[in-house]
């Protein structure tokens, strides 16, 4: 029995990290040919560990009261609300912060794989300045031994696209940033 936990376990530990956002194939920009491009191939990123930020790619839903009938109201848990918009804050600067260092590396680069580098990210939508929308109108209501959020369905669909989309840019954007680090 013994033997068969101990693959069970490194199994389990060697999955812990992994993404659960993908960037989808068409999205995916060729790595090889960007770095063609480059003018000093062998100048790296130092300083920088993507490892410090894993924390953001946990996945964390809104928890929402089932049993309230009203469509156009949402109920949250409280204490879910305020991590998911921590998240969202934090994914945010997280995201301007990568895309400072693209940018700042794609000029050591020079201006075609600056050009390169920043056409991609425009395709991709990714723009400087990101989007950050958290500020609603919501109430706060005590139900079931809990604190719970109440806010319209229009801004919870909001702030889940918000939190999507800097979700998906951030892994965009280490996708090409992983290749260049140190």
């Amino acid at each position: 029995m013994k033997k068969f936990l101990i693959p069970f376990y490194f199994l389990l530990y060697g999955c812990s990290t992994i993404s659960l956002v993908k960037i989808p194939e068409k999205d995916k920009i060729n790595l090889t040919n960007l770095t063609s491009l480059m003018n000093y191939p062998d100048l790296k990123i130092s300083n920088f560990k993507i490892k410090d930020y894993e924390h953001l790619h946990r996945s964390s839903n809104f928890e929402i009261l089932n049993n309230i009938k009203n469509s156009s109201y949402i109920y949250i848990d409280e204490s879910n609300y305020n991590s998911n918009i921590n998240l969202i804050k934090d994914l945010f600067i997280y995201n301007k912060r990568l895309y400072g260092i693209l940018i700042a590396y794609s000029l050591t680069q020079g201006a075609s794989f600056k050009a390169e580098v920043l056409s991609y990210l425009e395709k991709q939508k990714i723009m400087k300045n990101f989007l950050l929308k958290i500020n609603f109108p919501t109430a706060k209501k005590f139900i079931d031994n809990k604190y719970w959020i109440i806010i319209a369905k229009t801004h919870l669909d909001s702030l889940i696209k918000s939190k999507d989309y800097l979700l998906l840019a951030n892994v965009k954007m280490e996708y090409i940033l992983k290749k260049f680090l140190t």
